[in-house]
């Protein structure tokens, strides 16, 4: 049975930053967080519920017009967005390291999609499955900051020797389609039958050395990890 919109929550951390960007666009911050109904987003371990996610969202489009906040959200997310995960990440000795942290601690970054990494012969697949339920503006939202997110992390950690790949979303072709033109050598699928996202990669990339290896950090890191998922 999957989780419900109330149930679930994300790290209101991800959605601050999504506020920062309108507020530098010159849209009112209060204005946008009154209108969802949300105080404050400023204490780092606040959270919001899906339901919130939502109205926050729908906020925003509203204030700038704009269908496009999934993916410029993606495109300002990090590693070192995702707290004491970051760090396990960027020590990760090897690129098939960061793609194990992120499908064992998925729920510490968002709880709306549950991730698989797949090995199919050549390839290695990232499947992204939603396990709530959610209303389209959300479901749009999580899928295009996930593969924006995504594209410029694994751009970054391989120092720009990301192979051309494969990306296929569920969501209908969004107004902004042209967006996607920004992630270079993606070739990107809209409509897909299977819900969800799913990035299918070179398997090479599994044994690429990143340049932060630090296989002690990184262990301590998945250490506190293992600790905040049994309290989520």
């Amino acid at each position: 049975m999957r989780e419900t919109a109330e149930s679930q929550r994300l790290p209101a951390r991800y959605m601050a930053q999504l506020v920062d960007y309108l507020e530098s666009t010159g849209i009112d911050r209060s204005s946008v967080l009154r209108a969802a109904r949300i105080r404050s987003l400023d204490d780092p371990k606040a959270q919001l519920t899906l339901r919130q996610v939502e109205a926050l969202l729908r906020a925003g489009e509203m204030a700038s017009g704009r269908t496009d906040l999934g993916f410029e959200l993606g495109r300002r997310l990090n590693p070192t967005s995702h707290d004491t995960l970051g760090f396990a990440l960027l020590t990760c000795p090897t690129f098939g390291h960061v793609l194990r942290l992120m499908a064992s601690y998925q729920r510490l970054i968002q709880p709306a999609f549950a991730l698989r990494v797949q090995r199919r012969g050549s390839r290695v697949d990232l499947v992204y499955l939603p396990v709530v339920a959610l209303q389209h503006r959300s479901m749009r939202m999580f899928q295009e900051a996930i593969t924006a997110s995504n594209h410029f992390a694994f751009q970054s950690m391989l120092h720009g020797e990301l192979p051309p790949y494969d990306v296929w979303l569920s969501i209908d072709r969004p107004p902004h389609a042209g967006r996607y033109e920004e992630l270079s050598r993606a070739r990107v699928h809209f409509g897909d039958a299977a819900p969800g996202v799913r990035m299918s990669l070179d398997a090479a990339l599994l044994d690429a050395p990143l340049a932060m290896a630090n296989a002690r950090a990184m262990h301590a890191a998945e250490e506190r990890c293992k600790a905040m998922l049994r309290h989520t």
